[in-house]
């Protein structure tokens, strides 16, 4: 299962579980919004 492709399917209820994933796997402070975007496309 590719959670960035269901996030472009679902959109706004994706957006919310986004958040949740980014912080599970982004847990680092030094790393910068733009780069969870380039990180996960």
């Amino acid at each position: 299962m590719t959670i960035p492709e269901q996030m472009l399917m679902y959109g706004k209820e994706a957006s919310n579980r986004k958040q949740e994933i980014d912080r599970q796997h982004y847990t680092i402070p030094n790393q910068r919004p733009k780069d969870k975007h380039c990180g996960k496309i």
